[in-house]
């Protein structure tokens, strides 16, 4: 369903059409009984008939023709009523209501025929077609009326005509544009500005005190007849500075108190008289006059304001396209030699406008490269003698010393009488950015080519209907075939031979019907005969759900594929040698096994008994033994558990190297929290701060980190072993991208130049008696380290402590 919306509602059409009907019969039956009742016995005549400017108003309001028939029938029968209620004949109401229907009816029609747009009224061309309809069309009518009243009453016919036309002519030039303008622009005309207001309301007591003194008083002074036009500066000030709406607004005000006096019996034309009909037309010609004058004026200072508005917004926007395309331009005046230059001209020179004060033609010649100087005067002399316009690119040198390249063409060349030039003007373009640009793309180009000569690759495209196609050089020298030479789809096929051949026409097929993309290395044979492996990539181009184009590349990859022939057959090989190598690793495994079983039992033997025969002596034997003979046997038994403890710890080295890893994420801090807890476990009277993180979590083997924290903490248990406030540290850290992991203590530290030796096996760097150990713990946390990837450092100095780093890669 149609809806109409009103204010913050919105109603149903109809309702809204129904309200409007309602509403015009209203007024028009409203300004019909104002008509009748200025109407002036016994002349029958009235100073205006509203009711024809506004039933013209409510038509060209409505954009709806439709119901033009339901509004016009609304002005007949309210006309007729009306005259037949006023004491006419029936046959004086139907031609006085066929009149005054007829008569918008064919304004309307004109309004609608001729400008097929909304009339607004603040244009010449609306302002010109209502004068045009007051005049002209209610000549028509008032024949119509004229000869009503002459037949009826028997009024001349000439004075009825002139009465009526004057009558309903001024209703139309001053209340159908008071009606329409108030409707379409009086919010914006009473957001005018204070200091207009004021000004508006000086303008209005002016046109009441004038217009009151002219048709107030009772002066009958032949040459009075003249004064009424000293109302025109203050019509034509409305006019000219409060557009149309204040410009109706003073034209009625003096409409309704020259009118009133004239009917009152005041002023220069009062009605009491030997002629009071001419008096009264006398006034109405005056407000006619001054109507038309005032609108007209009104018009076209609205038309001027306007074109000289798009006058400005067309040159700020010249100035901006000039701005944003670099283009100036200039006039240059031939006979006096003078030039004048857009704004944009001084930035292409890179002058300042506000600073310079000097002669343009100057500028030029200084500003225009050395070596462009000759072609650019004579490229000036063509365009004097010649009349010929040649565009012309050149240099020039702006006043700090830079370089920038222009492009200039003449434009109009303006000549007199004799035909000789006069004016000539032109456009300058700044061009630099773009001949750099050009320069680059040039240089991008030759690159480009280089690219695809040692990369062996090229572009291409070709038409799905045609088959014709194009390729870049370097695809054409893949084929062994003049760059020059034209190509097709055909062409490029011919190429392929065997399987490729298959692949490459079922790829191209489904690009031109699917839309399907490709991408196959294939076999090809060249001009040549030279056989080439080729990669080729197609990509369809779709217009319209339909292929248009299929482009892609072309690569020559004979020799990655030669080369992956190669790395085939070394990697074949190298499996093979890998097969070996993991045989021989096999039998040095099991030789390791057994050599750990060895050592495990066949030496572990020997000194078992060497210990417990040791042992027997001591006891069975003590009381035969000197104290020296004692002293000699307890060193036979610390050097066999020294001798087991070694062999304790080979076997554990062995284990490190020869076990599989279990990756899985480990927390290091629990792991060292469990070391720590045994190791005070044994030694309960040592006092040592512990700073271990809350959480420390890695990627590697649990078993393997328990065995590298353990010898790691136990060092700095032991080498701390004589500090009272002695302490220790697990933390890590970010270097360098690596996550390091650390184990820090107070301890004795020892010299950095012995760093080397730390992770051998056997290396010790402090005395045995002094602190206990094999010198085989740095050596497994080296191995277990590097078996997950990592590395092993440690800073320190003597008396100062020991940091261990290690990273883990696993």
């Amino acid at each position: 369903m149609n809806l109409e919306t009103q204010g913050h509602k919105t109603y149903p059409q109809w309702i809204y059409r129904l309200f409007l009907a309602i509403l015009f019969a209203f007024v028009y039956f409203l300004s019909v009984r104002i008509g009748l009742w200025f109407v002036m016995s016994p002349e029958n005549i009235a100073g205006i008939w509203p009711a024809s400017g506004v039933a013209l108003a409510f038509l060209l309001l409505n954009d709806d023709r439709k119901q033009w028939i339901f509004y016009l029938l609304f002005v007949f029968l309210i006309t007729l009523i009306s005259n037949l209620s006023s004491g006419n004949l029936l046959f004086v109401g139907l031609g006085y209501a066929f009149a005054n229907t007829f008569e918008p009816a064919i304004g309307a029609f004109c309004f609608k025929l001729i400008r097929k747009k909304p009339v607004t009224f603040n244009n010449l061309s609306d302002t010109l077609l209502l004068i045009f309809t007051a005049l002209l069309v209610n000549g028509l009518t008032a024949v119509i009326g004229a000869a009503t009243s002459y037949m009826a009453y028997g009024t001349p016919f000439q004075i009825a005509w002139f009465v009526w036309w004057s009558t309903d002519s001024l209703s139309i030039l001053l209340i159908t544009p008071l009606l329409i303008l108030y409707k379409q622009e009086f919010s914006d005309f009473i957001k005018m500005k204070r200091a207009e207001w004021i000004e508006f309301f000086v303008l209005l007591a002016g046109i009441c005190f004038f217009t009151w003194f002219i048709f107030g008083t009772k002066e009958r002074d032949a040459h009075l007849v003249q004064r009424p036009y000293m109302l025109f500066p203050f019509l034509m000030w409305a006019a000219l500075r409060f557009r149309q709406v204040g410009a109706i607004t003073t034209l009625v005000l003096v409409a309704v108190i020259s009118l009133a006096n004239t009917i009152l019996g005041t002023g220069i034309y009062p009605l009491q008289g030997s002629t009071p009909t001419d008096h009264l037309v006398l006034v109405q010609i005056f407000l006619i006059v001054a109507t038309i004058t005032t609108l007209l004026q009104a018009a076209l200072t609205f038309d001027f304001r306007v074109t000289e508005k798009e006058l400005r917004y067309s040159e700020e926007n010249l100035k901006k396209a000039q701005k944003v395309a670099h283009v100036g331009s200039w006039v240059w005046n031939l006979k006096i030699n003078s030039l004048e230059w857009s704004d944009e001209m001084f930035h292409i020179f890179g002058i300042n406008r506000e600073t310079f004060n000097g002669n343009l033609a100057d500028v030029i010649a200084r500003s225009i490269h050395p070596d462009d100087r000759d072609k650019v005067n004579e490229s000036n002399r063509s365009v004097i003698e010649k009349q010929i316009a040649v565009p012309l690119e050149y240099r020039i040198v702006w006043p700090d010393g830079s370089v920038h390249t222009v492009w200039g063409e003449a434009g109009e060349m303006i000549k007199n009488e004799t035909g000789q030039v006069v004016y000539l003007n032109g456009i300058v373009q700044d061009i630099t950015e773009r001949k750099k640009a050009e320069e680059e793309i040039k240089l991008k180009d030759r690159l480009l080519h280089l690219a695809e000569d040692m990369a062996q690759v090229g572009g291409w495209e070709f038409d799905p209907i045609t088959g014709e196609g194009t390729w870049t050089d370097a695809v054409a020298r893949i084929h062994d075939l003049d760059p020059d030479q034209s190509t097709n789809m055909n062409l490029g096929i011919s190429f392929y031979t065997g399987e490729s051949r298959l692949k490459i026409e079922n790829a191209i097929e489904e690009a031109i019907r699917l839309a399907k993309p490709y991408d196959l290395e294939l076999e090809m044979n060249t001009a040549r005969g030279v056989h080439k492996w080729v990669r080729t990539m197609g990509l369809p181009i779709v217009e319209n759900g339909k292929v248009v184009k299929v482009r892609g590349i072309f690569q020559d990859i004979t020799v990655r594929k030669q080369a992956e022939d190669e790395i085939h057959q070394l990697n074949a090989e190298l499996e093979q040698r890998v097969q070996a190598r993991t045989a021989q690793l096999t039998v040095a495994n099991r030789e390791l096994e057994a050599f750990s079983y060895s050592v495990s039992h066949d030496l572990r033997a020997p000194l078992r008994s060497i210990e417990g025969f040791s042992h027997i002596l001591l006891e069975d034997y003590v009381g035969g033994l000197d104290e020296r003979a004692r002293d000699y046997f307890k060193h036979i038994q610390n050097n066999t558990r020294r001798m087991s403890q070694l062999i304790d710890d080979l076997l554990k080295l062995a284990r490190v190297t020869r076990n599989e890893m279990q990756i899985e994420t480990v927390d290091l801090a629990v792991l060292g929290r469990e070391v720590i807890n045994e190791l005070i476990e044994q030694d309960r009277d040592r006092l040592v701060e512990i700073n271990f993180p809350e959480q420390l979590t890695v990627t590697a083997d649990k078993n393997l980190m328990r065995i590298a924290l353990d010898n790691l903490l136990n060092n700095s248990w032991k080498f701390t072993r004589q500090r009272p406030d002695a302490r220790i540290e697990l933390g890590s850290f970010e270097q360098n991208g690596s996550f390091v992991i650390y184990v820090r203590d107070n301890g004795v530290g020892f010299d950095m130049v012995y760093a080397n030796k730390l992770f051998g096996a056997f290396q010790r760097l402090h005395n045995s008696a002094e602190f206990e150990g094999t010198g085989i713990g740095l050596a497994i946390v080296h191995r277990i380290v590097s078996r997950h990837g990592g590395s092993i450092w440690a800073e320190s100095a003597v008396n100062q402590g020991s940091t261990f780093y290690f990273t883990l890669a696993a």
